[in-house]
């Protein structure tokens, strides 16, 4: 019987570092470039960069300098829109790194159900050889999913957080449109 519980256990770990190899490669090609309908995001060597899908020659990219091009071209700003240009480029980075870890812990919770599934399984061999019973059983899964759940929770706050950071990062947005007149010109950022 240890042999099945260690193959089981082989299997969910294969199957943990297969999901979290192809997570953090996915994830790392969707953060450096993602599409709407309209705007093209990428991050290239430090900048972030939107490009308009519909007017072909326009783009906006912060460098990690905090420089504001616009179309090509630096953009002169006053102190309050470096500031304003900073916390956007800062709290981009931010919401990225945040995101990437959510992403992770959500599939590692999301390998920690799976892993309950297999004990489930490897349970009820345990109850056909074993004076383990099905109340045995229905214990040990309450217990595993109730970890589970706490983790979830913990989670959500997690995802709560980025929610403010992704609501806060577009009030700076708009007010960076609103007070740089290069950006407020453009349709589409």
């Amino acid at each position: 019987m240890k042999r099945k519980n260690v193959v089981y256990l082989m299997c969910a770990l294969l199957l943990a570092l297969s999901v979290l190899t192809f997570a953090k490669d996915e994830e790392s090609e969707w953060f450096h470039c993602f599409q709407s309908e309209d705007v093209e995001f990428r991050v290239d060597d430090g900048s972030i960069i939107f490009e308009s899908k519909e007017f072909d020659d326009e783009s906006v990219e912060i460098t990690r300098d905090y420089k504001l091009i616009v179309n090509g071209k630096r953009v002169k700003t006053t102190d309050e829109e470096d500031e304003l240009i900073e916390d956007f480029y800062d709290l981009t980075f931010k919401v990225i790194h945040d995101a990437k870890k959510l992403g992770i812990e959500g599939a590692k919770i999301g390998l920690a159900g799976a892993h309950i599934g297999l004990k489930a399984v490897s349970g009820v061999f345990k109850m056909i050889f074993t004076e383990y019973d099905s109340d045995d059983l229905e214990e040990e899964m309450e217990a595993e999913a109730e970890k589970v759940e706490k983790k979830a929770e913990k989670l959500e706050k997690r995802a709560e957080r980025l929610e403010e950071h992704v609501e806060e990062l577009e009030e700076i947005h708009d007010e960076m449109v609103e007070k740089i007149p290069e950006l407020r010109r453009l349709e589409w950022f």
